[in-house]
């Protein structure tokens, strides 16, 4: 029974906070300023990335079709710094500025990463095939926390009553503020 526990335990923390070394799931122009950031030690990074699903983008190339908007904020050496990130893979100067956005998730990430269903509730609210969302993740130390804020669980109600939603648009909001 204890080896049972102790390999669902160990299956439950490699599936659900993600194995830090795999970045297939970023985008390209993302994954490559991750690799670098890794590469260099640092263990805190916050990456936000905002874009459409079947979306079509004028004049964009194939691999940036839906691509919006991304930036990382990381901290080294007690320092914090942020770069925005463009879909051919440019990057922004580094700018060193602190981050409540960061901070945030680094106190909430628990909160906004964990799904509880509502009681009696068998399914989610639909969303939509085409959609537009924003992807946050957080790189602290050897875990990965990620969330996707969906546009309908910003503007539809009903979405209001998962203990995940409030903290998720708080989190978003701090970014957006940051960004300005």
């Amino acid at each position: 029974m204890k080896i049972l526990i102790t390999l669902i335990l160990f299956f439950f923390a490699t599936t659900c906070f993600g194995q830090v070394d795999n970045l297939d799931s970023f985008h390209p122009s993302l994954r490559k300023v991750l690799e670098n950031l890794r590469k260099d030690n640092v263990d805190t990074i916050l990456t936000y990335h905002y874009y459409c699903n079947g979306c079509e983008t004028l004049g964009a190339e194939l691999d940036c079709e839906g691509f919006i908007d991304a930036g990382i904020i990381w901290r080294k050496n007690g320092k914090t710094f942020t770069k925005t990130i463009f879909c051919d893979q440019k990057e922004s100067k580094v700018e060193q500025k602190n981050s409540e956005a960061l901070e945030y998730f680094i106190a909430n990430r628990i909160q906004i990463t964990t799904r509880q269903p509502l009681p009696n509730q068998k399914f989610y609210p639909p969303i939509s095939v085409h959609y537009d969302a924003e992807d946050f993740s957080l790189f602290l130390n050897e875990e990965l926390f990620k969330v996707r804020l969906f546009k309908e669980q910003k503007e539809e109600r009903i979405w209001r009553k998962y203990s995940w939603i409030k903290p998720t648009l708080m989190l978003s909001e701090l970014y957006k503020k940051e960004k300005k």
